[in-house]
């Protein structure tokens, strides 16, 4: 299996604003992927989940943008894990952890029209382009 990691930092700074104050504003990525064999689609998708979660501080609120419905529908519970569910209890534990902590997990579909620029990053290192 190759694994391939990554990070952006995109910043930005204030000038003074109306109040008199200055600010700053900065938003972290940590990008990884994985090669796997024999598998699908949905448990990729799985994996990448519970990768992101595993990585992160458990005291956040995190949103995770999928443009797959049927992993928003299982992680939200709206949807019954028939495939995979052993991927599926591994969520829970994960989103366990993070309510434990203070943090929670929530999931947004994004669909083909409201396609992002950070899914074409994400696609293309998981495709290793």
């Amino acid at each position: 299996m190759d694994q391939m990691k990554k990070a952006i930092v995109y910043t930005k700074g204030s000038g003074e604003n109306k109040d008199g104050k200055y600010g700053w504003a900065y938003t972290l990525e940590y990008l990884t992927s994985e090669d796997n064999e024999k598998t699908d689609s949905f448990r990729t998708e799985m994996n990448a989940v519970l990768c992101a979660l595993k990585a992160m501080d458990k005291s956040v609120s995190v949103e995770i943008r999928t443009n797959n419905e049927a992993i928003a529908k299982l992680c939200e519970g709206t949807y019954k894990a028939k495939k995979s569910k052993d991927l599926y209890d591994k969520y829970k534990e994960q989103e366990e952890l993070f309510i434990k902590a203070g943090g929670n997990v929530a999931f947004k579909y994004i669909s083909i029209t409201e396609y992002d620029k950070h899914f074409d990053e994400v696609r293309k290192m998981a495709r290793n382009e």
